[in-house]
């Protein structure tokens, strides 16, 4: 545990609301320099871009991408190499194909080989993806990418609000220290006039404190994980609690959004529920636009969709992406493991934008852990990414206080110490009494449908209490 965790989790919650508005304005920093407005309204003219004019444009930045890559890039230097593949073999975007996927496995062993030189990891800045396997990667970007990265965002990811609008967010951050019995389950960030809410911490016992916390800060929108609004909302629901203030609108992210979600959390917040998809690596971005269909975000990235079944005039495709903001750390053709259901079509009859048309993303998905008082805990990455020696996890509850945490070994796995720092790990994240069993795999079975789930709740449909 860092200094800095340490201090907070010990400091009163005035001092942890300073402590996060510092990390606020360090946030408005690095993100909003500059080139934000220019940025911001080239994004805006290439959404309104036509197929022809979008290729155009991406096929010159992955030429120039994949010529910087094999030049500045240690790990694709070995690999073209090896390949023999030239930046002159890319002459249209079906070239693209040439390149070989890229796994995360790979991104995590290439490590600070995927730097592109001169730059070093202290030249930039860290941050770690959501974890999606239960093992957050490290990934990295200099200050323009970030700014191109949320100028993009708030083009495209929060229609209808402004970025100095007050808001709520329910995500997977560690607000609430172990030792904390009760509430506040909130803290304040007023640097980005931003209230945050634990998602560890909501339960039949806390949900009204919850709610009246929104209705006094009424925010003018509401952003998070899935996953975790809906548990909002149905807790809402089942305790017959209808929140008086209605936001200008809810975006959900991180997750996929089943239609019964936006449905429980749209009427029971009484607004539009508006859905995205992106990741930490910065490869690739679909938002959601208001024909009520999902559209990629050209600019940012080049998507392949790769068939896996034709249904009719639909298909279902995994998602392989290129990002173009971020030529730092490239990566190229990267595997995120999520799929979508799209078809064709040059231009969507609903908006006019280029296509294909997406009717839904599918990843990203799986149930939450419920400790023995009723706490939700929907996301494992936060309690798993100090850790080392291990390439996946996954945790499976039998019962409400007996848990088992499965594990893929990677090269530089400890044995029995790695084993007791998981224990120990989980035991401080949940700090209630759950009886933990270690499971050892070579690898972890996904579902029918190729999904990787951090979380599998065996519990009974009563005592999971998660789902409408």
């Amino acid at each position: 545990m860092s200094l800095v965790r340490q201090i907070y989790d010990h400091s009163p919650v005035f001092w942890q609301n300073v402590m996060c508005t510092a990390a606020g304005y360090q946030k408005v920093r690095r993100r909003y320099n500059d080139r934000f407005e220019q940025r911001r309204a080239f994004f805006r003219e290439a959404g309104r871009w036509s197929l022809a004019q979008s290729e155009v444009y991406q096929l010159e930045k992955l030429r120039a991408l994949v010529r910087h890559a094999g030049e500045q890039v240690p790990y694709y230097r070995r690999v073209f190499g090896e390949l023999k593949l030239r930046p002159e073999d890319i002459r249209t975007l079906a070239d693209w194909s040439k390149l070989p996927l890229l796994q995360k496995d790979d991104v995590r062993r290439a490590g600070h080989a995927l730097i592109a030189a001169p730059r070093t990891a202290r030249d930039l800045i860290p941050s770690l993806s959501g974890g999606s396997t239960g093992m957050p990667l490290t990934c990295y970007h200099d200050r323009d990418a970030l700014t191109d990265v949320f100028a993009c965002f708030w083009e495209y990811h929060r229609p209808g609000v402004s970025r100095h609008d007050r808001y709520a967010t329910f995500q997977g951050m560690p607000l609430i220290p172990p030792r904390q019995a009760g509430g506040p389950y909130w803290r304040r960030n007023r640097a980005m006039r931003q209230r945050l809410y634990s998602i560890y911490h909501m339960s039949e016992a806390t949900i009204a404190q919850y709610v009246a916390d929104l209705d006094a800060y009424q925010p003018v929108y509401l952003a998070g994980y899935a996953n975790s609004l809906y548990l909002l909302a149905a807790l809402c629901r089942a305790a017959g609690i209808a929140p008086r203030h209605a936001p200008r609108a809810i975006f959900s992210t991180s997750e996929q959004l089943l239609p019964h979600y936006r449905a429980t959390i749209a009427d029971v917040f009484r607004t539009r529920v508006w859905d995205a998809y992106s990741q930490d690596e910065t490869c690739g971005s679909i938002s959601q636009y208001e024909c009520g269909w999902y559209h990629c975000d050209r600019a940012y990235g080049y998507i392949e969709f790769l068939d896996v079944e034709t249904h009719g005039p639909r298909r279902i495709a995994e998602i392989v992406c290129t990002g173009l903001l971020n030529p730092v750390w490239p990566l190229l053709r990267y595997r995120v493991g999520d799929l979508v259901e799209y078809e064709l079509a040059e231009t969507c009859p609903g908006c006019g934008r280029a296509g294909p048309i997406i009717h839904e993303i599918r990843g990203r998905t799986g149930d939450v852990l419920v400790t023995p008082s009723g706490r939700r805990f929907p996301h494992i990455s936060l309690i798993v990414k100090d850790l080392h020696g291990v390439r996946q996890f996954q945790v499976v509850q039998k019962a409400l206080d007996r848990i088992v945490i499965r594990y893929v070994p990677s090269e530089d796995f400890a044995g029995s110490s790695d084993e007791q720092r998981m224990v120990t790990a989980f035991s401080r994240a949940l700090n209630e009494p759950v009886h933990w069993t270690l499971e050892r795999l070579d690898e972890i079975p996904r579902t029918a449908a190729g999904k990787f789930l951090s979380i599998v709740s065996e519990l009974p449909r009563a005592a999971a209490a998660q789902r409408d």
